[in-house]
């Protein structure tokens, strides 16, 4: 399924228009369905039409299979309720985020087993989340709590015991669960098109649940209070490489990169694991948030997911390659750092090349994984062709100049020494 939030997060950071090559499209928005490039795919009820109207945009010009023209229009800007200190936005890893004040707030709570039946609001009360439920109750803002037993409630609705958090259920159920609190708010308090919404809530459920928010429309706002947003979940490593060296057939280093569950770039610096410190393949992430900042900085779409993949054999140490990229250095160059830099110095927020900011940028927006050399002379022998078939979007040796990586390959040019 297409995933058009993206789109509408590009367009967001767009004044005017702007003309997206079908290449960019691709990139851009996950799933893109081949019919897409027909004319009557964008008259049909699959096209994203819907929501971009919602975001202020419509479609005026169309190429099939060849571009698209999105132009800002004037829209009446919503009602806006009462300053609320407490639930002002702000951005979080992970999530597409929009300016404005919410005018609805959805509350997460803490698992509860065995519970006597309660309410909602005596719930919500119990959990990490109260404050958020008592600033929208006291601005006079509608409030529901989610769960993932009962999915979306009135505050006077009564419930039993919360036994299941998302953390403990499939990634299928975390898709219907977030459709189905979706149209249940619709329902309920909408319609909600164009309506800000706040998600006060672990950052499990805001990753979860904004995508199917957005995807009807709504604009996607968080409180400030970090103390409101809950511990990042901690992603468990898996075994990139066997413990035993294969002999004959190559590894698949393609296969293993898009199998391994990144972490987060200091963690993987300190971890203890030994055959970090031999050659190896350091492959970056970067999350939706950081996504737009790359794409508002390079003035094309950068997609979230993997980002950039750096193969330099004549290290001895791939952890080296790491650490290098988050500490300035200026005797050792990294060219990851580098591209990074020039890619967001566009950006007023971001101070140019200021070290300090970047390297909290990298720690904020980035993960990453290492693919540790298991046989002598085997990144070596097969860097070209992995990175060929990754096709990170920042990656430019071995790879196709597209419009983005020329941009890149020119932003970065007077850096390189």
């Amino acid at each position: 399924m297409a995933e058009w939030r993206f789109l509408v997060e590009y367009l967001s950071g767009v004044n005017a228009s702007v003309t997206l090559s079908w290449r960019e499209l691709e990139h851009l928005v996950p799933g893109l369905p081949p019919e897409a490039r027909t004319s009557a795919f964008w008259d049909s009820a699959d096209s994203p039409i819907g929501v971009c109207a919602a975001a202020g945009f419509r479609l005026t010009s169309i190429n099939p299979g060849y571009s698209l023209t999105f132009t800002k229009v004037a829209t009446r800007a919503p009602a806006m309720p009462p300053r609320n200190p407490g639930l002002t936005p702000a951005t979080v890893s992970l999530t597409p985020i929009r300016e404005g004040l919410p005018e609805m707030v959805l509350v997460g709570c803490t698992r509860v087993a065995n519970a006597p039946p309660w309410t909602a609001r005596t719930l919500s009360e119990a959990g990490p989340f109260a404050s958020a439920a008592r600033s929208a109750q006291a601005q006079g803002l509608p409030w529901f709590l989610v769960t993932a037993d009962h999915g979306l409630l009135r505050p006077d609705e009564l419930l039993g015991g919360v036994e299941r958090t998302l953390s403990h259920v499939s990634n299928s159920y975390r898709r219907a669960w977030a459709g189905w609190v979706a149209e249940r708010l619709d329902l309920l308090a909408g319609p909600i098109l164009g309506r800000r919404i706040a998600i006060a809530a672990t950052h499990r459920t805001i990753a979860t649940l904004s995508p199917a928010l957005v995807g009807k429309g709504s604009l996607v706002v968080q409180p400030a209070n970090p103390e409101e947003t809950g511990p990042i979940p901690r992603i468990t490593p898996r075994q990139a490489v066997p413990n035993t060296a294969t002999s004959g057939a190559q590894r698949d280093l393609a296969a293993i990169v898009r199998g391994t569950a990144p972490l987060p770039p200091y963690d993987l610096a300190a971890d203890p694991r030994p055959d970090l410190d031999r050659p190896g393949l350091v492959a970056w992430w970067v999350d939706t948030a950081g996504a737009l900042d790359l794409s508002r900085g390079l003035g094309h779409p950068v997609p979230d997911g993997l980002v950039y993949v750096e193969t330099d054999v004549d290290e001895t140490n791939a952890r080296d390659l790491l650490v290098r990229a988050l500490n300035p250095d200026p005797d050792h160059q990294s060219l990851w750092r580098l591209s990074l830099s020039a890619s967001l110095a566009p950006n007023a927020g971001y101070g140019g090349l200021d070290d300090a900011a970047l390297t909290a940028w990298m720690s904020k927006h980035l993960r990453v994984a290492i693919v540790p050399e298991q046989l002598p002379g085997e990144i070596a022998a097969m860097q070209r062709d992995t990175v060929r078939r990754l096709d990170p979007a920042l990656n430019i040796k071995w790879l196709s100049l597209t419009p983005l990586r020329l941009r890149l390959k020119g932003l970065r040019r007077p850096f390189l020494r």
